[in-house]
């Protein structure tokens, strides 16, 4: 279900601008709609912003053994591969994780983990694509930092649902603020 504001269109510049009170698979949909609807330039342009803000922003040395996620082209996820090669010329180990259901969640430690969002709210609550792998695999590491990259257009306003086994970051990156 959606409440808007009368005469307000659904999807105009890929911003929500109301209060949204949906179901995950609802707002999944949604959300994918409009990162789809992202041109490849764009995709490409935002993510060195979010690279750049992530890179510049963060203490690194404090980080030893950090896990990037796979970036999935065809979803437009943020492009992780410049943070890859920065962290990894800074002699930071750095795992390169695929998010695909057959994958194994991985039992080594990291200090530091990147995650993909398709949404998140101001709560630092992310919505994924479904599925709960990156859940399970977060659950299983209190100690690492948690930081989500997304872009600004999957900023839900009036929050996201919260199920038991969600994880909350710990910081979310966007192509707009920190």
């Amino acid at each position: 279900m959606l409440i808007r504001k009368k005469g307000t269109p659904l999807l105009g510049t890929g911003r929500i601008s109301y209060y949204v009170y949906m179901n995950k698979e609802e707002l999944r949909a949604l959300y994918r709609q409009i990162r789809l609807r992202m041109s490849k330039g764009e995709v490409s342009s935002k993510s060195r912003i979010i690279s750049r803000k992530l890179l510049n922003d963060l203490t690194w040395s404090k980080y030893k053994k950090v896990c990037v996620f796979k970036p999935i082209a065809q979803l437009n996820e943020v492009d992780t591969r410049g943070i890859v090669s920065r962290l990894e010329a800074q002699g930071i180990k750095v795992t390169k994780l695929s998010s695909q259901k057959q994958t194994e969640v991985p039992n080594e430690k990291f200090d530091l983990i990147l995650v993909p969002c398709l949404a998140y709210d101001a709560f630092n609550h992310r919505l994924g694509w479904g599925g709960g792998w990156y859940d399970k695999f977060l659950a299983s590491q209190p100690q690492a930092v948690k930081i989500g990259l997304c872009f600004s257009s999957g900023f839900a306003r009036g929050g996201l649902p919260i199920g038991p086994y969600d994880v909350k970051l710990d910081l979310i990156v966007t192509d707009e603020k920190v």
